[in-house]
């Protein structure tokens, strides 16, 4: 059974690297931790109070479901192709230790949902995907395991006041997702990600904070804190910052993850000096944020948008945008979220293979000016309403397709038009259209030496021929 786990796992990995997808970085293999002195089981299935009472009798666990004596699910061996251990509608305490557990599926080998009390604590949990997921938990805790998934190691969705202590999460990190601001604030301590310490920062005010031992970084409800010099891979996000403000991202590196950086219900916040590359969605994912800045960054190979903006008063400036499934996209909010006053100058946005930049509907009072849009599938689209492509003045955009003549029709339903546009030249690296700017000098005085130089010799030869 461990030969073939291991061998769907290689194809797994083969199979995803074909697809276009970032290889799944393999950190550990877990196979020989498994304690075949451990009692083998079949997966365990529990749905609702009254099951885990009838379970208990028949497996004759441990505990009776208080908190001072909770049921007792230990030194079990469990492998099985879909879950190894799910527990629903679950109200009791509950605890599960010193268990094997290996999966072969996509979904989580461990899944506690809509639960409460519940404990995994000394664990080996080996999944192909998802090793352990919490969906609407309470109070739960996750303890001293080992747990090996691809990216999204640990899933926490809409669970609120969860402990996670001592753990080891290898080929992954955590993912957490909420619809509220609740649902991020956890108790993180002491858990690995990668290898290296996963950060979690949750009300912190005016620290700088050196980013480069860090496997994952998530910062919640924090105020002035800079991030310098991360460099992670791997995870579900990179950076993670819910419901912070004034903070700022600066030389920090993130590829090979599901997101390169999340912003999330925030304001003032700037991402600076990175490069985001080889992410499985978007480099830089700016959601339901306010006032936000991305300058200078470097953001390539991500298989959707480089850049995704929901939320009003975004400037993007100097960024280096290129190979992406789109470069920048601006969508259309919800929830009374608009995305509007968008400012975009500067940046060099070229063969993503979708938009080079797109405006989505209800995108509205955007500007973009001074940017270099050359050889995207499509280089700009606007479906939005009231946004400008010019400054108003003298200054458009460079476009690879612009015909020279006249003004630069926008594709998209808004009808917009960039008034004053111009050809695409190269001058990145000291370039111009494919001559080293350091030598146009001496080229042109070349040319005109020879114009100087061959018009006498013609009339030289034209004379002589009337004699």
């Amino acid at each position: 059974m461990k030969g073939r786990t291991i061998a769907l796992l290689s194809i797994l990995m083969m199979l995803i690297s074909i697809s276009g997808r970032p290889p799944i970085r393999r950190t550990a293999n877990l196979s020989p931790l498994f304690n075949q002195a451990q009692q083998p089981h079949s997966n365990i299935i529990i749905c609702g109070n009254d099951d885990f009472a009838n379970q208990s009798v028949v497996e004759g666990w441990s505990g009776n479901g208080s908190a001072s004596n909770p049921y007792l699910i230990e030194n079990y061996t469990i492998q099985d192709p879909s879950y190894c251990l799910s527990i629903s509608q679950v109200s009791v305490s509950f605890l599960v230790r010193n268990c094997s557990l290996l999966t072969t599926s996509y979904g989580p080998c461990v899944i506690l949902s809509n639960t409460s009390n519940g404990c995994i604590e000394g664990c080996v949990v080996q999944s192909v995907y998802i090793g352990v997921e919490f969906y609407y938990a309470r109070d739960c805790i996750l303890d001293s395991n080992l747990i090996e998934g691809s990216r999204d190691v640990v899933v926490v969705k809409d669970s609120y006041n969860c402990t996670f202590t001592r753990n080891i999460l290898t080929n992954g990190g955590v993912l957490l997702d909420s619809v509220d601001d609740a649902g991020f604030q956890h108790a993180f301590s002491d858990n690995t990600v990668m290898g290296r310490p996963l950060g979690y920062f949750s009300g912190v005010w005016g620290e700088n904070i050196d980013a480069s031992s860090f496997g994952q970084l998530i910062l919640v409800n924090c105020t002035s804190v800079t991030l310098s010099g991360g460099n992670l891979w791997g995870v579900p996000y990179g950076i993670l910052l819910m419901a912070c403000y004034d903070c700022y991202l600066l030389s920090c590196n993130v590829n090979g993850s599901e997101y390169g950086v999340v912003v999330l219900t925030c304001g003032g916040v700037m991402v600076a000096e990175g490069e985001f590359y080889g992410n499985m969605y978007s480099g830089v994912l700016i959601n339901r944020s306010d006032n936000c800045v991305l300058q200078n960054n470097i953001v390539y190979s991500n298989s959707f948008d480089g850049i995704m903006i929901l939320g009003p008063n975004a400037t993007i400036i100097d960024n280096s945008i290129y190979n992406n499934g789109g470069g920048i996209g601006f969508i259309d909010g919800w929830g009374g979220v608009q995305t509007i006053n968008g400012l975009v100058t500067g940046n060099n946005v070229w063969q993503n293979s979708g938009y080079g930049i797109a405006l989505g509907y209800g995108v509205s009072g955007c500007r973009l000016f001074s940017n270099v849009i050359h050889y995207n599938g499509v280089n700009a689209r606007d479906d939005g309403s009231g946004n400008s492509w010019d400054n108003g003045v003298d200054t458009g955009n460079q476009w690879s397709d612009y015909s020279l003549f006249g003004v630069y029709q926008i594709p998209g339903d808004a009808g917009s038009v960039d008034h004053y546009p111009r050809a695409y030249s190269n001058t990145t690296n000291g370039i111009i259209d494919g001559f080293p700017i350091q030598d146009l000098g001496l080229a042109m005085w070349f040319s005109w030496s020879i114009i100087v130089i061959a018009i006498p010799v013609f009339l030289m030869i034209r004379t002589r021929r009337s004699e």
